[in-house]
């Protein structure tokens, strides 16, 4: 029952004042990976590498317990640069790929919420059609 998925307000209900006590914390996640390679071919030729990975993640509580907001994220990106040089000319070359994946989730989607929302949508009948409609005259 979505009544049930409420959070008591407070701790003692006959008390004049008191603190409450929410849903829950936000939780923060942010990993990040770096790699780095640079080879030195030769005299004129260098070779330089890097890869990046980051999987950040957040998770934020609502009134609603089961209705967090859900966050999640992977950032992956490769990148390269070949350089030569002779005498007084350079010449670099460079590439790179960036992958990014983001996903936000509303969690109540995934309980008994979504049937509540879709009831209180659909409201009473005569609500609906008392609001906002006005009988057309005709001449």
């Amino acid at each position: 029952m979505v009544a049930l998925s409420f959070d008591a307000p407070t701790r003692n209900p006959t008390a004049l004042t008191t603190l409450w006590f929410g849903s829950g914390s936000k939780a923060n996640n942010d990993a990040n990976t770096v790699a780095r390679g640079d080879y030195y071919i030769s005299q004129r030729n260098q070779l330089s590498f890097r890869y990046t990975r980051s999987t950040p993640y957040q998770d934020i509580p609502r009134v609603i317990a089961v209705n967090s907001q859900s966050y999640t994220a992977t950032d992956q990106t490769v990148n390269g640069t070949f350089v030569h040089t002779a005498g007084n000319l350079a010449s670099s070359t460079r590439f790179g790929y960036n992958h990014i994946l983001q996903v936000r989730t509303d969690n109540g989607y995934k309980s008994d919420l979504l049937a509540f929302r879709a009831s209180i949508a659909e409201g009473p009948k005569s609500f609906i059609s008392s609001v906002g409609r006005r009988p057309i005259k005709r001449m």
